[in-house]
């Protein structure tokens, strides 16, 4: 008589549960590192924004060339 080869209904089920769990577990943590790179990439941003202002304001001040604002003699309100 021939021996069975295979899995039985069980080892399957066994298995598909432990895969479920295993694929659960991963999602929540790839949606945890998701929503933590978006929250550092807002502020990033906002960190470039006033980098820019401040590179520009320093070129600003040391190129020796008032704004026009200053040029036609208006002040700021």
């Amino acid at each position: 008589m021939k021996q069975a080869r295979g899995f039985t209904l069980v080892e399957l089920m066994i298995s598909l549960a432990i895969f479920a769990l295993l694929l659960t577990l991963s999602y929540q943590s790839v949606n945890l590192l998701l929503d933590a790179g978006r929250q550092v990439a807002e502020p990033q941003a906002e960190l470039q924004q006033l980098h820019c202002a401040l590179d520009r304001a320093r070129s600003a001040a040391t190129s020796g060339i008032a704004p026009d604002e200053y040029e036609r003699g208006t002040t700021r309100k």
